[in-house]
């Protein structure tokens, strides 16, 4: 038996929609503080979410098991890919990284700096980056630097100017 009807159906679509519009996943930019004209080059990064750290196993009378929430989780990380450009502008962010002692602040636009609906504020952040690999056969691929953001959000949304 299926419950796949048509008005079942149109009912979940319904519903769907009514929740909102989906997010586009290419339609966000990340900022670093100090490093805000890099904005453009950071081609992937994490999108910060808040939610329970995992769970804690509680035992029970007769063998069974409960499980409650840790506290959220506002230690994270997530994978980064940066644009390399000729001139080596994201080596050298990376290094000017280093040299202002590793940690800076940033932004997560939902939308572009300049125009989003809102942002999320990460905190004492820093990167950890891989050697990147080039390849003398590999004439149709951008040159990327890629390795892990670890930052701290605490839930914050900071409203845009778009609606």
């Amino acid at each position: 038996m299926t419950v796949s009807n048509s008005q079942y159906l149109k009912q979940v679509y319904s519903e769907a929609v009514a929740i909102g519009q989906k997010a586009i996943s290419s339609d966000a930019m990340i900022e670093f503080a100090g490093y805000e004209s890099m904005a453009l080059i950071v081609q992937g990064f994490p999108w910060p979410v808040l939610s329970s750290g995992g769970a804690i196993p509680v035992p029970m009378p007769l063998g069974i098991e409960q499980n409650i929430p840790q506290q959220a989780e506002v230690s994270q990380q997530g994978a980064v890919t940066i644009q390399e450009t000729v001139a080596g502008s994201g080596a050298n962010m990376l290094l000017q990284m280093i040299a202002n002692g590793g940690r800076f602040n940033g932004k997560v636009y939902n939308g572009t700096t300049d125009q989003y609906r809102f942002y999320l504020p990460i905190v004492d952040c820093f990167l950890v980056c891989e050697p990147a690999e080039r390849n003398w056969e590999n004439k149709g691929s951008i040159l990327t630097l890629s390795g892990t953001l670890h930052y701290h959000y605490f839930g914050e949304v900071i409203p845009g100017n778009i609606t």
